[in-house]
């Protein structure tokens, strides 16, 4: 009998490792494109977020940006919900975008609590740039912030005319150490400062997305994130890359998750075997 229980415990262990390992599509499959989520909306409530009707963020709060994830290349749609909300309810924000094979994107949500807008934006693809080089854009996520000119000052570098849930270009500059500043759109780029960073970090090697955000009660701020292949690296800014993201493939990539949890479950397995063998010996 406890053999025949032995076998049973380990078969099952066995075929738990079978049919976790069968279906594992390799990161990167050519069919996948790569989402995350940005959420940058200051006054509005913990929320959750929906593709294509599925729950994949939960509770997820102002200042988040998770880790890239895949996602099958085509069209989706994509909804915010309040925290908790059911499913079938009335979205706050929803939004229908084409996800091309093997690009990056960023899904944003931004805004006031009752005019909350979100888009799906294209992020630059490997590869970094050189190691004294950087590729850099900016995203206007503030609604308190109107169209402005961002000037990366010495050696000048210009990003114009960005408005609320909008990108710029990317840009390779020279990594370096700069001050930068937010100011009013104008024809001559010389319009009111509206906020200024000083001694902005451009490290090399790395593609970064500056954002505008907060306002509605909030200071405005800068918010850095790191795209595409550089994503891995913790911001400089206040967010955190993957803070408070929980679609599984967030902190380990899948297939190497799906390897690990059935030779865990069969490492349990015998260690439970092995004590109930000494328990009964003794």
């Amino acid at each position: 009998m406890r053999r025949a229980l032995q076998l049973a415990v380990l078969g099952a262990a066995f075929a738990a490792v079978t049919v976790l390992l069968v279906p594992v599509t390799a990161a990167g499959d050519a069919a996948n494109a790569h989402l995350r989520l940005v959420y940058l909306s200051s006054d509005s409530p913990n929320v959750d977020f929906y593709v294509d009707g599925t729950r994949v963020w939960s509770n997820v709060g102002y200042r988040t940006i998770s880790n890239y994830s895949d996602v099958s290349a085509g069209s989706h749609s994509y909804q915010v919900r309040k925290a908790g909300a059911a499913p079938d309810s009335t979205p706050i924000g929803q939004v229908q975008q084409v996800l091309n094979a093997d690009g990056y994107y960023s899904m944003l949500a931004a805004g006031k609590v009752d005019e909350l807008k979100t888009a799906v934006i294209t992020d630059a693809a490997p590869p970094n740039p050189p190691p004294d080089y950087c590729q850099a854009r900016f995203l206007e996520a503030s609604p308190d912030v109107p169209a402005v000119d961002v000037v990366v000052m010495q050696p000048n570098i210009i990003y114009p005319n960005i408005s609320f849930m909008n990108a710029s270009e990317y840009i390779r500059m020279p990594a370096g150490i700069y001050d930068i500043e937010l100011r009013k759109t104008q024809p001559d780029h010389k319009g009111t400062v509206i906020f200024t960073v000083k001694n902005f970090n451009a490290d090399g090697g790395h593609i970064h997305t500056l954002s505008a955000a907060g306002g509605v009660g909030r200071p405005v701020e800068l918010v850095e994130m790191y795209d595409s292949s550089s994503a891995s690296i913790t911001p400089a800014g206040g967010a955190q890359t993957g803070a408070g993201g929980m679609f599984l493939r967030q902190h380990l990539p899948a297939p190497l998750a799906l390897v690990l949890l059935p030779l865990a479950l069969l490492g349990v397995a015998l260690i439970v075997l092995t004590r109930r063998r000494t328990s009964l010996d003794s």
